[in-house]
């Protein structure tokens, strides 16, 4: 009996403390946000690939659809208030390991737009840039008002990650100036 009270005292302490504790809607709101560019990368690297391999009916202008769709595709919940302190290890864990998955892949479409900047007249490149803008701002706010605040236990990982981000933003955006481009 005293077993079963200290599992119910338990229960309830938890399922308070998971009560007052609203960070795991944020969280699963970021874990989306972070699938949905997860999955816009790696479509939109695949499709670099495919104009790249002159596949018929596959241009430039997909890609410049395809990545403006994904750069400004931000849910608006995640203008919701941030979180005011750390999420449960469990979930840092899930969301440190979504980023760095997702750090990756922009990385990897960042190198594909750079070794294939020739594709890309100078129209697109003026959409890609103000793309870019609007996923290295997004980063940036992710980086300073979540994992800052909410992920302290992977942080210095997070740290690398962004460092990372932020060489293939310059690369990217470099090799992708409108001033270099043909019309």
């Amino acid at each position: 009996m005293l077993f079963k009270n200290l599992i119910l005292a338990s229960s309830m302490a938890l399922s308070a403390a998971a009560g007052s504790y609203n960070g795991t809607s944020a969280a699963a709101t970021i874990q989306q946000r972070f699938h949905q560019l997860d999955l816009g990368y790696k479509y939109t690297t695949t499709v670099i690939g495919h104009v790249a391999a002159k596949t018929e009916s596959v241009t430039a202008d997909d890609v410049v659809s395809i990545y403006n769709q994904t750069a400004h595709g931000e849910d608006k919940s995640l203008n919701m208030k941030q979180p005011t302190a750390a999420f449960p290890d469990a979930i840092q864990l899930v969301l440190c390991e979504s980023f760095h998955t997702l750090a990756l892949n922009g990385i990897e479409l960042n190198n594909a737009f750079t070794d294939h900047a020739d594709l890309f007249n100078k129209n697109q490149r003026n959409t890609l840039q103000g793309a870019f803008t609007k996923v290295n701002d997004e980063t940036g706010r992710f980086f300073i008002h979540v994992a800052k605040v909410a992920l302290p236990e992977c942080l210095a990982s997070l740290k690398a990650d962004n460092a990372g981000i932020y060489k293939s933003f310059e690369m990217v955006i470099r090799a992708l100036d409108p001033a270099d481009a043909s019309s």
